[in-house]
């Protein structure tokens, strides 16, 4: 059963004309665009005259998404979108955007239809993965071809649904995550409708649910809509998943991996500091539907979020973190490769560290004096007929010594 929002004023509830009402509506719409002060005092005596003119009002065949206005001695009703930039011409004279008067319209839309007007309804298991298939609400890294990687919810049914409203040609989708406390979390709001998404948003703060107030993709903010929630409550545990059906979070970007029955666990990051979440989590960031743990190849230690990471190019091009690098590895000043600190080889004479594979090429061991010196710099060696000398041994030769 589709789910209801609280009923709101709807044209039929109000004693104010019609044509007073949009007025009020477009000069908040030109306020919220900061255009008030440039356009909106110009134009504001015209497109009063222009409502007087059409007298809009409700379609008398409930036609929603519509408004019905006088075209000449006849009755017609046009989209109410299409009416603000052909009939009112907002548009044309400069005053609000295509971003704006869509908003507006659906504002307008909610104030004839009320709660008829938006349909709410809430997806679970195939229907998720589904409507990330057809983009309800609008693409994104995951809609489309890439909807088979968000499978996790479809394995999770109980502990994840999607939100989805409905108004005309608009919709608006977003996860909803039933956390280890019970309580749930409204997770970012995908729409190419404003008004929309703030109707998911309050629709959230009614059922007093934390819910995510920003679409910013680096910003994971949460807000609590009720005064006694905490943000370490975003957590959910004991998740069923499989590598290639992960989906990139939003909101719940950390991980980890239970090692006793290879759960997934996902949390916010204002939560990573709880004692049952260690240093092994990671972060789930990735269009391709799998899992890429980041770990020091020393000490295991997750390598997500931490500055610097240093890559050892090798076979496996491992990599390991600052602690790590600091104690085992440095670094050949010839060739730029890590090197493992007991397999370096120190020059004497400029204190450079050498890798095996550079000690052919740049440097000589000293047949009087056996010091490992670097030959990369003219002038500081002389060779004899048996071999490599050192300059030192070569200027205590020339003293005499």
């Amino acid at each position: 059963m589709p789910e209801t929002i609280e009923k709101e004023k709807t044209l039929s509830d109000m004693e104010t004309p019609m044509s007073e009402l949009l007025m009020a509506k477009i000069e908040t719409a030109a306020r919220r665009a900061y255009c008030y002060v440039v356009y909106f005092d110009v134009a504001k005596s015209t497109i009063k005259q222009m409502l007087e003119k059409f007298a809009p009002s409700r379609p008398a065949d409930g036609s929603k998404g519509f408004i019905a206005y006088t075209n000449e001695k006849r009755r017609v009703k046009m989209k109410t979108a299409r009416f603000l930039t052909r009939k009112l011409k907002l548009k044309e004279i400069g005053l609000l955007n295509d971003e704006v008067i869509e908003r507006l319209a659906g504002e307008i839309n909610l104030l004839l239809f009320g709660a008829d007007w938006i349909k709410v309804k809430m997806l679970h298991g195939p229907e998720i993965t589904e409507a990330y298939r057809d983009c309800i609400g609008a693409q994104s890294c995951m809609t489309g071809n890439c909807a088979a990687y968000t499978c996790l919810y479809e394995m999770n049914p109980e502990r994840f649904a999607m939100l989805v409203m409905e108004a005309g040609d608009n919709h608006a989708r977003a996860i909803v995550s039933t956390l280890d406390s019970g309580k749930r979390l409204l997770d970012r709001v995908f729409s190419d409708c404003e008004l929309l998404k703030e109707e998911m948003r309050k629709y959230a703060i009614k059922q007093g649910w934390f819910y995510r107030f920003d679409d910013d993709p680096a910003d994971c903010k949460v807000s609590c809509s009720t005064q006694n929630s905490d943000l370490t409550e975003l957590i959910v545990s004991g998740l069923v998943w499989s590598d290639g059906a992960v989906p990139y979070m939003d909101t719940l970007k950390n991980a980890l991996i239970n090692e006793e029955d290879h759960t997934l666990t996902i949390f916010h990051y204002e939560v990573k500091n709880k004692p049952e979440i260690d240093d092994k989590t990671f972060r789930l960031e990735t269009t391709d539907g799998s899992i890429r743990r980041l770990f020091c190849a020393v000490c295991g230690c997750s390598l997500h979020g931490r500055e610097p990471v240093i890559e050892i190019y090798n076979s496996e091009d491992e990599l390991i973190c600052e602690n790590c690098w600091d104690e085992s590895y440095v670094t050949c000043d010839f060739c730029g490769t890590a090197v493992y600190k007991e397999d370096v080889i120190c020059l004497t004479d400029t204190r450079e560290d050498c890798c095996e594979l550079c000690e052919e090429d740049y440097t000589q061991e000293c047949e009087c004096c056996g010091k490992v010196f670097s030959i990369k710099k003219a002038g500081e060696v002389s060779e004899t007929g048996e071999g490599w000398v050192c300059i030192d041994c070569v200027e205590s030769e020339e003293k005499g010594e």
